[in-house]
């Protein structure tokens, strides 16, 4: 391979990568991959024992609170349901 082809090929994969680029901008967010990708680092979190284990009651309030608004806007999101 010469120079040149590998300045074309290296040319061709950044616009390549350029034109995916724009494809991905121009869709627009993905509420549903991005919430199982969330639910993944949760569930690798909690896998590997992360967390507080010394958590008061307001915490733990706050934390139920969280989950109950995430349960919503979860089923909402993926169409399974309204946010309330």
């Amino acid at each position: 391979m010469s120079g040149e082809d590998l300045r074309r090929w290296i040319a061709g994969h950044q616009e390549a990568q350029r034109r995916e680029q724009a494809e991905v901008r121009a869709a627009g967010p993905a509420p549903q991959r991005a919430i199982r990708a969330a639910l993944a680092l949760i569930a690798l979190g909690a896998r590997f024992g992360a967390g507080s284990s010394t958590e008061d009651a307001a915490d733990s309030r706050d934390d139920e609170v969280a989950r109950q608004s995430w349960t919503r806007l979860r089923a909402a999101l993926l169409g399974r349901g309204r946010a309330r």
